[in-house]
């Protein structure tokens, strides 16, 4: 199993500027700036609307890592736990969230489309 630190090497390396992480039923969703180190309060900001954007931490990502070997799984509840506010504010978080982690290549999206799982590559 995986431990959080090659996870981080993987999100940090594997996510870039411009990355689109759209899904099929999301459009435009795109990276617009990586976190200058990989310390848990760096954020990623992706753009989730025509004006909106988000701000996705490590921790978060770490939050999320932790879920995706469970049973499960990552889904809204995972993350709405610890980042209640922020899933709340924006819900589209648990998507990008997810997405970033399939990106990453950490994470698969499960045929209901509401579970991400840890990716078996």
């Amino acid at each position: 199993m995986m431990l959080w630190n090659e996870a981080k090497r993987r999100i940090c390396a594997g996510l870039t500027k411009n990355l689109k992480i759209d899904t099929g039923k999301s459009h435009g969703r795109v990276v617009l700036s990586c976190p200058d180190n990989c310390e848990a309060d760096s954020c990623y900001k992706v753009k989730i609307g025509e004006t909106t954007n988000i701000r996705v931490s490590l921790r978060m990502l770490e939050v999320v890592f932790e879920s995706l070997s469970t049973e499960e799984g990552y889904c809204k509840k995972s993350l709405k736990c610890e980042f209640a506010k922020a899933v709340n504010n924006h819900s589209c978080y648990v998507h990008v969230i997810g997405q970033l982690m399939v990106k990453a290549g950490l994470a698969s999206l499960s045929t209901d489309k509401q579970h991400y799982f840890v990716c078996e590559s």
